[in-house]
């Protein structure tokens, strides 16, 4: 079945949110998966996702500067085919700087065993591409890798790290001066332990303020107990701080359930949604940049589904929380979404997005914002 490739625009009027017709952002006839998107300063909407043909995987870029009514024609960004590694969480990412674009994904053509971080620049709005650069450090195997760039031009970059039996190891960081595109010697994390190590298989995610200061948040083991923590750098640091708990679910999960948290900061708040898989529900809490959050709010008590949710992902506008989440209640994965006023502390506005009434699978939705408007794209089976 052809996944295509919708996106969704959110506009606001005073404190509703009102949707916007899917957009289909690639139409071809092959299977698109992994999505990301990023709004640029100058309000252009910058998409990747991973193209598969057979057994081949490729990524592709797309763009529109018309507020997502149209969409240019897809350019591959990989310049060496088919060894682009990718699962849930672990898909390209797409940033900008100035007149650059930027779009990493993790590379198997040294090896399956040997995959890496790999990171493509166009100057020309994706016409062209320079050239495939590694800038993972580590030996072995590397993935989810998710990249930010501050407004001092500084690209920041995190992926996870596995040893020669694709045992894993730690969480890498590392940064780049984009004048300069020197990329400076990774550093771990310092999360791994003999008691607790990040859920190997759960996507972490990044998010970086204007100045430079870092947010990783990451689903943890700890002898099975697989909540989610956040751990911080400033800028003008060169470590992190010791992990800290979003929320505690205690809930035990004996194997990897793929799904990690997602994270957004505005100002001194931090909003985060994560699975807790002990209800199977998606949960969203507001916090601060001292890393203390309040009680989560569970999604499910006031979308009045019965079923699991999953993979949400947030933004922060104007103090308001914005969360979507595929939920399950109608056999396939509706989109829905829904946002919280801190103030009142009332969730509100939700609705499914995708407009298709079938039951077909919409997965993988990610969030961004600009200038009020709230943007998601995802992977859709319709």
């Amino acid at each position: 079945m052809n996944r295509l490739f919708s996106l969704i625009i959110i506009f606001s009027i005073a404190l509703s949110f009102d949707f916007g017709p899917n957009v289909h952002v690639a139409a071809d006839n092959y299977d698109q998966k992994f999505p990301d998107i990023h709004i640029d300063e100058n309000g252009t909407i910058h998409t990747v996702w991973v193209q598969v043909s057979g057994n081949s995987k490729n990524i592709y870029y797309s763009y529109s500067e018309d507020g997502g009514i149209n969409f240019s024609e897809s350019a591959r960004v990989n310049t060496v085919s088919n060894h682009v590694v990718a699962y849930v969480g672990a898909g390209p990412r797409v940033r900008t700087y100035g007149d650059s674009i930027y779009v990493i994904w993790a590379d198997s053509r040294n090896g399956y065993n040997n995959t890496s971080i790999f990171l493509n620049q166009s100057t020309n709005h994706g016409q062209n591409w320079i050239d495939d650069v590694m800038i993972s450090d580590q030996p072995n195997f590397q993935l989810y890798g998710d990249i930010e760039i501050d407004d001092q031009g500084v690209l920041h970059l995190i992926y996870y790290n596995y040893g020669s039996s694709l045992h894993f190891e730690d969480i890498r960081y590392s940064w780049m001066y984009l004048d300069s595109m020197m990329l400076y010697e990774s550093i771990s994390l310092g999360v791994t332990t003999d008691n607790a190590e990040p859920c190997d298989c759960c996507a972490p995610d990044m998010t970086v303020s204007p100045q430079g200061d870092v947010y990783i948040a990451y689903r943890n083991n700890i002898s099975n107990i697989r909540d989610h923590y956040i751990v911080k750098k400033s800028a003008n640091e060169n470590t992190f701080s010791s992990p800290q708990l979003i929320a505690e679910m205690n809930h035990y999960i004996s194997f990897c359930p793929s799904s990690g948290p997602s994270i957004d900061i505005e100002g001194n708040h931090i909003f985060s949604g994560f699975m807790s898989m002990g209800s199977t529900n998606t949960y969203f809490a507001m916090g601060n940049i001292d890393l203390s959050f309040d009680n989560p709010l569970d999604v499910n008590e006031a979308s009045s589904s019965s079923t699991q949710q999953n993979y949400p992902s947030v933004v922060l506008d104007n103090g308001i929380g914005h969360i979507a989440w595929v939920d399950f209640s109608s056999g396939g994965g509706d989109i829905r979404y829904g946002n919280l006023n801190p103030n009142t502390i009332e969730f509100m506005d939700i609705q499914t997005i995708n407009d298709d009434t079938g039951n077909a699978m919409q997965t993988n939705p990610i969030m961004k914002n600009y200038n009020g408007n709230i943007y998601c794209v995802w992977a859709d089976d319709r």
